[in-house]
């Protein structure tokens, strides 16, 4: 049963792991979202459905959800409810070239201020990420060394806002290149449905970030295609070699 996050103390980054209460702490989590916004352009669903959702997946035994987009009052209130933690998305326009143009930069920076501001408020939020996979092409053209200082600037506003909170970025493994371990954690997102490969490419993404917490911010398998007992069984090896490669949590 998940204790009531209200009644503990915040989570910390210390070395490759979280900690909580004096503690290792492990990221448990589940991926919720995005979702088609409705009519009236709320990108969740309505409070019954979140409610029964966040049921589902307290039962799981998960501690955290991870949200791409920013959540609503009446999501963090009910996650709250349940002991769960949120990870939360901060969007920018990271699929387009802002690098350089400043105009655009500040804009980004607007954003993040805005979703750092809002997650104040909000006991129960885990971290925020800045930033969910800058497509692979567009990080080689406007250069490695522009988009790492660009994160960097924005790693930096988001912590002159609110400097006890930790900021993270959701990287994957076409991007892998960059360098951006100042994040207070790194998630990365792989799906292999090998486990030698999974093991091998985890193994060396903590070699890269030796000081660093680094989760799976997003893993598993479609089970439309592949079956739902197909999909059990890459998710009960990628969660296991993720404890084993020395992650700090992982999200299916």
């Amino acid at each position: 049963m998940n204790d009531s996050v209200h009644q503990h103390s915040p989570i910390e980054a210390r070395g490759f792991h979280f900690h909580r209460d004096g503690r290792k702490w492990l990221v448990k989590g589940v991926t919720y979202g995005p979702f088609r916004p409705d009519e009236a352009g709320d990108a969740y669903p309505a409070a019954e459905q979140i409610a029964a959702d966040l049921d589902g997946i307290v039962r799981m035994g998960a501690n955290t959800i991870r949200v791409y987009t920013t959540p609503t009052e009446k999501l963090v209130e009910l996650a709250s409810e349940r002991g769960l933690w949120i990870l939360m998305d901060v969007p920018w326009p990271k699929h387009i070239d802002v690098y350089g143009n400043e105009s655009m930069e500040e804009m980004c920076l607007a954003m993040v201020e805005d979703g750092i501001r809002k997650a104040r408020n909000w006991p129960c939020v885990l971290g925020v990420m800045i930033g969910n996979e800058i497509p692979s092409d567009l990080a080689r053209w406007a250069g490695p060394t522009r988009v790492e200082d660009f994160l960097k600037r924005l790693y930096l506003h988001a912590k002159s806002i609110d400097p006890d909170r930790l900021i993270g970025f959701a990287n994957f493994p076409s991007t892998e290149f960059l360098r951006i371990d100042f994040f207070d954690f790194i998630g990365f997102n792989v799906y292999l449905e090998d486990e030698k490969s999974l093991r091998d490419y985890l193994y060396r993404l903590r070699h890269l970030y030796p000081e660093t917490p680094l989760i799976l911010s997003e893993t598993g398998l479609d089970s439309l295609s592949n079956g739902e007992e197909r999909q059990a069984e890459v998710l009960d090896f990628s969660i296991k070699v993720a404890h084993q490669a020395g992650m700090a949590g992982t999200l299916v």
